[in-house]
């Protein structure tokens, strides 16, 4: 019985991980990895936000994120 419950489970997960898995689906947030990463590599110079792929949301919500840090940098620096 545990053998039956473990291959539906791998069943529905695959088939839910395909379904996600569909580019116009995909969601992120701005805890993602995949954002974080992309948002580090455009803070720290090395990319521009055309090279984040246009997958689901994924570029819009790394243009928020930057744009978030860089109001939140130029804020502090007008404290100082």
């Amino acid at each position: 019985m545990e053998i039956m419950n473990t291959l539906a489970m791998g069943y529905h997960t695959a088939k839910g991980v395909l379904r996600v898995m569909r580019p116009s689906r995909l969601r992120f947030k701005p805890t993602d990895y995949l954002v974080r990463l992309h948002v580090e590599r455009i803070i720290g110079g090395g990319r521009t936000i055309e090279d984040v792929p246009n997958i689901g949301n994924l570029r819009a919500v790394v243009q928020q994120e930057v744009n978030r840090i860089l109001k939140e940098a130029e804020e502090k620096k007008g404290q100082e």
